[in-house]
Parts: structure tokens; sequence; C-alpha cells
């Protein structure tokens, strides 16, 4: 895991990058550097997988610098398939070493992992960007069409520090609605996100300016799988031990982050019962949360499989005090408050270990959400399914006249989404003029919340994951994000993952193997800090808020805040709408600190 920063095009700012230490809590186990008259690379590593010099940053191949940042977990395949081609990997070849040597002879997609890379060919003039299936590792990139350059970077503050881009106001109102973008877009004019399972080619043109074209190298499409669920549940159940045993594979000591729900729980016991090792965990508890406060569970789970076991207590001080450096590190507002436990948790676990495995993904893949409930019963499907169905497909929303309908105003959210065509095009600023006749009847409302899920909500789940954990110097592996195991999940008819009313109920059924009943079936509670309680306590929070809501600076984006929001004060916000409050406050604070 680590991360990089380059141009091509332009050598003037070789320097710059070569002088750039604004990714080095990305990997501070070696910095590495090429340049020439295109351009420069720079890459900051943290290694896991042979620690010698030898995987150190960029790789030079033929003409070839490549620089992958993140895990390939099929690396041991692509190195018999390299042999079998008479191509010498060397013993002890780190996974991104082996990576690459098959990138110069064969398909990206041959690749199954975690990972963001770039292939600069010097005598070509070429330079490609890529990205893992579902984004786990971030890339993002920007050209500059006056001066013919490209910048690429694992995170958007790199490229500001040579191309000072302006807020779109677009796109920060899109952020704020549906808390995300899509997978291409950033909160900047100019600055892109190679999206999942993408490759951009950029090349020089004899004008000296920058061309590209796209290919994507992951199938988006699946096919409902025929068999019964007692051959499906050993399928899932395989697969999600190979992940586990891939995940678990490397050369550093890692742990694995216990949340005290089913997810973690049950990679922790496989960890420990397939495999026969000791197993360390790091929980997060709240001791102002009440009732949300999983200390008991997370205490319960590691009792039973015995794991070396830490408690870290997140109070409003730990809040206070990571809050700001963590909206400067994400690159965009904090879309979920509970997300800023994450950093002084893989901080402690960085005394012992370079890796944190989390249970990210299972809610998205097994359908573990609240929500899905709806899916349980038919006479909801179409009203519903079009609300899900118009969130996923609206690419790009115009300038709102009014905030309060924008910051999660949720009766008159419903309210826009169900209302005449006339009405929406009127809240959408005359942009939005898709036609729901196009909605089949055969709607699949589970599957419809699943895939919003998967290559949208997950998407930005992932993303803070990695910020928060990179941030600390740490590693977060999602086995849940497994390649194989996605596309086995996203094929599942929704009728087996909800069976008998139960969500998860496949996970669930795998679960009851290896973990008491009690802990498989226990009510969700879900990681809820107690924002109400620390809002109304502390002027932090207050004098942010009141900092958006007195400022000119959503006006200078034609952003027009609503005047019952304008005219009131903070208190008022926090006390009649605490998820309100929580808005204001973290596009407040992503303002003043990124």
């Amino acid at each position: 895991m680590c991360g990089f920063l380059g141009v091509f095009g332009n050598s003037k700012f070789n320097k710059i990058i070569e002088d750039s230490k604004v990714l080095s809590h990305r990997g501070k186990d070696d910095e590495g550097v090429v340049k020439n008259d295109d351009g420069a690379l720079k890459f900051f590593r943290l290694s896991i997988n042979d620690l010698s010099e030898n995987g150190n940053q960029p790789f030079k191949i033929n003409n070839q610098y490549i620089a992958i940042n993140g895990e390939i977990y099929n690396h041991e395949d692509l190195r018999l398939s390299l042999e079998k081609q008479n191509v010498y990997v060397e013993k002890g070849s780190s996974d991104c070493k082996i990576a690459s040597l098959n990138l110069v002879k064969n398909n990206i997609s041959d690749l199954e992992g975690m990972f963001a890379g770039v292939i600069w060919d010097t005598e070509k003039k070429t330079i490609s960007l890529f990205r893992d299936h579902l984004g786990i590792k971030p890339l993002y990139y920007l050209v500059d069409n006056q001066s013919n350059y490209l910048i690429y970077a694992s995170e958007i503050k790199a490229i500001l520090e040579i191309f000072k881009d302006k807020i779109s106001n677009n796109e920060l109102v899109s952020y704020i609605l549906f808390n995300g973008l899509d997978t291409e877009e950033t909160l900047y004019e100019n600055i892109k996100s190679v999206k999942p399972g993408e490759k951009i080619k950029f090349w020089i043109e004899k004008s000296g300016e920058i061309k590209s074209c796209q290919t994507n190298f992951f199938d988006s499409n699946y096919k409902i799988l025929k068999d019964p669920i007692e051959v499906i549940i050993p399928t899932v159940e395989d697969a999600l031990i190979h992940a586990v045993d891939l995940h678990t594979k490397m050369d550093v000591n890692y742990a694995f982050q216990l949340s005290g729900g089913l997810d973690s729980s049950l990679l922790c016991a496989l960890e420990k019962k397939i495999f026969s090792r000791n197993i360390y965990t790091f929980s997060i508890s709240l001791p102002d949360a009440g009732k949300y406060n999983e200390f008991e569970n997370q205490q319960k789970v590691s009792s039973y499989l015995n794991s070396n076991h830490v408690d870290i207590p997140f109070t409003k001080k730990d809040f206070i005090e990571d809050i700001e450096h963590l909206s400067y590190i994400n690159d965009f507002p904090l879309i979920h408050p509970n997300s800023v436990p994450i950093y002084k948790l893989a901080k402690i676990a960085r005394e012992n270990f370079k890796v944190l495995i989390s249970g990210e993904g299972a809610d998205e893949l097994f359908m573990g959400y609240p929500k899905y409930t709806y899916a349980i019963h038919e006479k909801t499907l179409n009203l519903f399914g079009k609300l899900l169905f118009l969130n996923n497909i609206i690419p790009r929303v115009g300038k709102f006249k009014s905030l309060f309908f924008l910051l999660n105003n949720q009766k008159s959210a419903l309210k826009a989404f169900l209302s005449t065509r006339r009405e929406k095009q009127n809240i959408f600023n005359n942009q939005f003029n898709y036609d729901f006749r196009k909605i089949e009847k055969s709607f699949d409302l589970g599957k419809t919340i699943q895939n919003d899920d998967m290559f949208f909500s997950l998407y930005w789940l992932l993303s803070r994951y990695d910020r928060f954990t990179m941030c600390a110097n740490v590693e977060g592996r999602v086995p849940y994000c497994d390649k194989k195991l996605f596309d086995i999940c996203r094929s599942i008819p929704t009728k087996y993952n909800l069976k008998r009313g139960y969500k998860k109920f496949i996970l669930k059924n795998i679960a009851l193997k290896y973990l008491p009943i009690e802990i498989v079936l226990q009510n969700k509670i879900g990681f809820s800090l107690p924002l109400e309680k620390w809002f109304t306590d502390s002027s932090f929070f207050i004098s942010y808020m009141n900092y958006l809501l007195k400022s000119d600076f959503l006006s200078e984006l034609n952003i027009e805040l609503n005047n019952e929001i304008r005219n009131c004060n903070a208190e008022l916000i926090i006390k009649k709408d605490i998820n309100l409050a929580w808005k204001i406050f973290s596009i407040a604070i992503w303002l003043r600190n990124k």
C-alpha cells in the first residue's frame, strides 16, 4: 500500500514532484523518483510484501516505468503464468513487481486485488492510469489543455500543489444531496477520478496536445444464478474462506478491526477456526453512546475467539482533536461522522501492525442494511424501486435554490422524487429529463438497491477507509471486496439473501458454523456517534456551523441558503435536526481545512 504522484507532458514541474512530501503519510518505508524531459513520477512505499529494496518503486521494465499502489492477491498465479511464457521472475519478488511484469506481457484484467497504477512508456511517450474493479485504491488526474500536461496522484491534494483548481458548485451540491458523486467526478472543476475498472491511456500529439482514450477491463454485467440455495451457500463459503486466506498472506504483522457485528466477527472466526492462527483484534468503544456502544458485543466475540484484544475508547475530545486534520486528508467533506474513529484505531494499531483487516463490504454484498426490508414487501416494489433508480441515474444535479432541501430534508426529497415531471424539472433546474416509462415492470428492487450500494455507496465507504488508514501509515484490507467473491454475490437472487424475512440470510447461515447463534442473530446496532450530545456541549461545532451560515462562501458558488436556515443560529439547527447540523458542520470544516 503506497501513494504516487506525477506529471506527464512537461518537465517544468519535475522539481515540485521530486521535493513533494504531501503523500508521505501513504508510505514511509521508501521514496523513489524517476524523471526525464516529458515529466516525473514519485512513489511513496509502505512495504508489505518483499521488504527488501527489490520491492521499491517505480519499477523499470524495458522502456516502461510502472508504479502500483495496492496489493495483488493472485500474484502467485501470475508468477506461474509468466514462467510458462518464459518470463523470468526473481524468487521472492513482491506482488506488485510480479504484476508489473505481467502488465508488460498481458492484460490488466488478469490482476485480482486492490490497486491503482501507472504505466509510463518513455519510448512511445504514452502513460496509462488504471484502477481496480471497485475503486478500492484511489487515483485522480487533471489535464491542462492550455499548457498541455497531465497531473496524476493518489490524492487530490497532491494535484492542488501544482494546479490551483476551483471548487465546482454543481458537484458540491450533488455530493451533499446524494452523499457522494459519480465515480468519475470530484469537487473540483478540472480534477477527475479514474473510474473503477477503467484504464485511461494518454499520449502527446506532435502539436504537444495531450490526447486520451478510455477502456473498461471490468465486466459490470452479470447473470442471476439459477442454482438452488443449498448449492449457493457452500459456494459463497468457499469463496469467502479463499478471500480471507489471500488477504492474510503478507510479510508483516496484521490485525483485525472488530466492530462486534456479524461481518468482522465472521472474518475473525474463519481466521481462527479454518487457519488455526492466533488473532489480534482492535475495537472502538463509545463510552458516551449508550445503547449504540458495542463494547459488550466486541468483548463477547473476543472472548469466544480468545483473541489478543485491544479496546480503544473514543470520546468527544478525540473527535475534536482529529476532525480538522481528517477533513484535510479526506479531500471531501466527511459524509459519515463515524468515519473519524477509524484513524485513532489505525494509529494505535500501527504501533505493532502494518495491516488492518476490516468487514467493509458485507452489507452491500449480502443485503444487510435496514432499507432491504422494503424489498421483502412486493407492494413497495414500484414506488421505492423508482426512487432508488432515479437516485442512481442522475449523473449531475443542477443548481438548487434551497440548501434546506439539499441538506437531508427527507420529506422534501421524497416529494421531489415522486412529484410530476413538470415539478421535477423545476426542482432540477430543467436539467432532469428521464422518462419513468423506461423502467420495466419486472423491476427487481433488491438488486436495484444492491447495485446502488455496490457501485456507489460502497465506493465512498472504501474511499474514507483508504484515507484514514493510510493517514496512519497502515494498509486497510477488505476481504469481502475480493473480486471472485464479489462476482458471486452480485449474481445471487434477492430472494436468497432475504429468505424468511432475514437480511443477510446466506452470510448468517455460513456464520452459524463458526460463531454462537446469539452473535450471529443479534440485532444490528450500527456504529453511531452521540453527535447531538457532543454538538450541544461544545462551542467548537457551533463556531464552524456559524462560519458557513454567516459567510458568503456558498453564495459565491451560486448556492443559495434557504431563508429559514440562514435566519437560524447553529444552536437551533442542532436542536431541530442533528443530521442537518452535521452536514453544515462537515462542509464548513472542509472549506476551512482543505
